[in-house]
C-alpha cells in the first residue's frame, strides 16, 4: 500500500489505490476526446478568412514571442525583428524556441500560429493524463475522485484558453503537474531514471518561465521533507535543476541582452510602488474568485476540512497554488482581468486546484448525511457572499479591473445552482456516480459558465481584435515597403503579419520606454508607460499604426510633428518614401477599421 493509500477520510471505509481508480481506461479516454474535440474546435473558431486563404492568430502577447521565434529561425538572432535592437521582449524563453522550431515547418505564414495551436492541443492532453496519476494517488481512499479531476481540469476554460491562444501557460501547468508526480513517485519508490525526468521537468520549468521557480521549489522542497529512501538525492536533484538553469539563464541574459533580467520585469514592475501591485492584484484576485475560482476553492476547503488525516501531498496541491495567488497579487494581476475569469499566473494553479475540488467533492458525496447537510448549509453561505458580489461590482477598488457588467448574469445563476445542486445530490438518494457527476458539472458551470458562453458567441476573448489586427496588418503590408517602420500598441500581429521593423510604443520591446517611471494612471501592467515625444517624434517611424491613451492633444502633437493622419490615430510621415498613405487610407476604409484603429487599442 502506498503511503497515498493511507490517506483516507476518517468516515470512509480502507480502499485501495486499484479499487479507488476509475471505472476503466475508457473514462480517461472519454476525456481526453472530448477534450480533443472541443480544443480543436476551439481551435478552428478562432481562425478567420483572408482573400480566400484561412489565418491563425494567437493572443497578442503569444505573437511578440512569435516573432522572436521567426527572427531566431531565420538566423537573426533572438529579438524582436531583423536588425533590432538585443532586447529580451519575451518572457517564456523555452516556448519561444520551440515556436522557432515551429517555424522550421514548411507552411505558409498563415498557418504558423495554427501549429504552436495543435502544440498546445498535446499539452492539454497530456496534462489530463498526469493529472490522472496525481489524483490516483492522492486521492485513492476516494471514489470517483481521479476522474472528476480530470473532467474538472478538462472543462478549465481559462486553462484552455490561455494555452490554445499560444501562451506558455500550459506549458507550465504541465511542468508543475510533472513535477509534482515524480516527486510522489519518487516518495514511494526512489528510481534513477524519475530522478532524471525531476531534473529535466525542474530545467524546463526554469526556462519556460522564471517565476515557475516559486511552484517547482515547493515541490522540490516537499521532496526533501518527505521520508522517502533517496530523499537528499531527489531534494538535491530538484534544488539544482531550478539552480542551475536559473543561473545558465542569467548568464545568456548578461551576456546577450546585456540585463541580468528581462525588459518586460523593468516595464511592469519597475517603479511600480508594492502597496500599488497589491492593491490591484488583491483586487484582481478577488474579482477571479467571485467570478470563476470560488466553487473550487470552496470544495478544495472541504477536502481539507472533512481529511482526519490527509496525505501531505494534499497541503502540497494547495501550497502550490497559493504560491501561484500569492505571485498574481504581488505584481498586481494581469492586465485581461476584464475578461471575467482566471488571468495567466492563476491558470497555471488550475491542475492542481481543480484536484482538489474533485477530493471535496468525493468526500461530500461520500460522508455521512449529517455532514452533507453541513457541507450544503456552508456552501450556501458562500454562494450568498459570492452573489452579493457579483451583483455589485463596484467593490472593486477604483475599478481597476475595468469590469464588465455582462459577466455577472450568468455567473449568478451559475453561483447558486452550486448549494441547490449539493442539496439535491444528498437529499435525494442518488448513488455516489450520478450525484458526483452532478456536483462535477455545478462547479464546471460556476467555474466556466460566463466564459463558455462568450465563446460561443465571440470564440473567446479578445479572439475577434486578434483577427482584425492581423487583417490591419496585412493592409499594411501592402501599403508599406518591407523597410518600412511601423509603430505599434498591438506588438504581436501587427509586425508578424506585415512582416515589417516596428517601434513598441508601450515598451515590452523598448528599454528606454520600460526605464521610464509609470505614468499618473491607474496601474494596468505593461500599460502605463509611454513617451510619444521619443518613439514617434525622436524615432520617426514611417507609420503610426495606434496610439494608446491618446488624451491631451497628442494626436493633434503627432499631426504637427511632420504626420499626416489618414484615420483615427493611424499617421503616415510626411514626405515617406516607405508608405503610401493614400493605399492605406483606402485599405481602412471598411467595416472593420473602427474597431481596429480605436477600440482595440485602448482594450489592448
Amino acid at each position: 500500500m502506498t503511503h497515498g493509500d493511507r490517506a483516507i477520510l476518517w468516515w470512509c471505509p480502507m480502499t485501495t489505490g486499484a479499487d479507488a481508480a476509475p471505472s476503466s481506461r475508457r473514462a480517461l479516454w472519454l476525456t481526453l476526446a472530448v477534450s480533443l474535440c472541443s480544443s480543436l474546435a476551439f481551435v478552428w473558431r478562432s481562425g478567420f478568412e483572408v482573400d480566400g486563404e484561412r489565418y491563425f492568430s494567437l493572443f497578442d502577447d503569444g505573437m511578440i514571442s512569435l516573432t522572436y521565434a521567426r527572427t531566431l529561425a531565420e538566423g537573426h538572432g533572438l529579438v524582436w525583428f531583423p536588425g533590432a535592437d538585443q532586447v529580451e521582449g519575451y518572457t517564456n524563453l523555452a516556448w519561444t524556441l520551440w515556436m522557432a522550431l515551429l517555424h522550421l515547418v514548411p507552411v505558409p505564414t498563415a498557418k504558423v500560429s495554427l501549429l504552436v495551436m495543435l502544440s498546445g492541443v498535446g499539452v492539454l492532453l497530456a496534462d489530463l493524463v498526469v493529472v490522472r496519476a496525481i489524483a490516483r494517488r492522492v486521492l485513492s481512499g476516494l471514489p470517483h475522485a481521479a476522474a472528476l479531476a480530470v473532467w474538472l481540469v478538462a472543462l478549465s476554460y481559462p486553462l484552455v484558453y490561455w494555452t490554445l491562444r499560444g501562451m506558455e501557460v500550459g506549458l507550465v501547468a504541465l511542468l508543475i503537474s510533472c513535477a509534482v508526480l515524480l516527486a510522489l513517485r519518487l516518495r514511494d519508490r526512489f528510481s534513477a531514471g524519475d530522478v532524471a525526468l525531476l531534473a529535466l521537468v525542474m530545467v524546463l520549468g526554469a526556462l519556460t518561465r522564471t517565476d515557475a521557480i516559486a511552484p517547482l521549489g515547493l515541490v522540490a522542497l516537499f521532496a526533501a521533507w518527505q521520508p522517502a529512501r533517496g530523499r537528499v538525492v531527489v531534494a538535491a536533484t530538484g534544488i539544482g535543476g531550478l539552480a542551475a538553469a536559473f543561473a545558465g539563464h542569467t548568464l545568456f541574459r548578461i551576456a546577450y541582452y546585456d540585463e541580468a533580467l528581462p525588459n518586460t520585469y523593468y516595464l511592469k514592475l519597475g517603479g511600480v510602488e508594492l502597496g500599488e501591485r497589491l492593491t490591484r492584484g488583491v483586487a484582481a484576485l478577488g474579482y477571479s474568485t467571485a467570478l470563476q475560482l470560488w466553487a473550487g476553492l470552496a470544495f478544495a476547503v472541504l477536502l481539507l476540512v472533512l481529511h482526519r488525516r490527509p496525505d501531505p501531498a494534499v497541503w502540497l496541491l494547495a501550497a502550490v497554488f497559493a504560491v501561484q495567488a500569492a505571485y498574481s497579487m504581488y505584481v498586481g494581476g494581469d492586465a485581461w482581468e476584464w475578461m471575467g475569469y482566471s488571468n495567466r499566473y492563476l491558470a497555471t494553479g488550475l491542475p492542481v486546484l481543480m484536484t482538489l475540488a474533485a477530493g471535496g467533492i468525493a468526500a461530500v458525496v461520500a460522508a455521512p448525511r449529517p455532514l452533507q447537510h453541513r457541507a450544503a448549509a456552508a456552501l450556501a453561505v458562500v454562494a450568498s457572499v459570492v452573489v452579493a458580489l457579483q451583483l455589485r461590482q463596484t467593490w472593486l477598488p477604483l475599478r481597476l479591473l475595468q469590469a464588465e457588467p455582462r459577466s455577472a448574469g450568468l455567473a449568478v445563476v451559475a453561483t447558486v445552482l452550486v448549494p441547490l445542486v449539493v442539496v439535491a445530490a444528498t437529499r435525494i438518494r442518488w448513488s455516489p456516480g450520478p450525484a458526483a457527476a452532478l456536483l462535477a458539472a455545478a462547479v464546471v458551470l460556476a467555474a466556466n459558465g460566463q466564459a463558455f458562453g462568450e465563446w460561443v458567441s465571440t470564440g473567446g476573448a479578445a479572439v475577434p481584435d486578434d483577427a482584425r489586427m492581423a487583417r490591419y496588418a496585412l493592409a499594411l503590408r501592402d501599403s508599406t515597403e518591407p523597410d518600412a517602420v511601423i509603430a505599434v500598441v498591438w506588438a504581436g500581429a501587427l509586425p508578424y503579419f506585415s512582416e515589417r521593423p516596428a517601434v513598441d510604443l508601450l515598451g515590452k520591446s523598448d528599454p528606454v520606454i520600460a526605464h521610464l517611471p509609470p505614468r499618473d494612471v491607474p496601474l494596468r501592467p505593461g500599460h502605463t508607460k509611454w513617451d510619444y515625444d521619443y518613439s514617434i517624434l525622436a524615432l520617426q517611424p514611417d507609420v503610426v499604426a495606434q496610439v494608446y491613451s491618446p488624451g491631451g492633444g497628442v494626436l493633434e502633437e503627432i499631426a504637427a510633428g511632420g504626420y499626416r493622419r489618414v484615420a483615427h490615430r493611424v499617421f503616415v510621415r510626411e514626405g515617406s518614401t516607405r508608405a503610401d498613405a493614400a493605399a492605406l487610407e483606402r485599405a481602412l476604409r471598411g467595416d472593420w477599421h473602427a474597431t481596429v484603429v480605436a477600440d482595440a487599442p485602448a482594450r489592448r
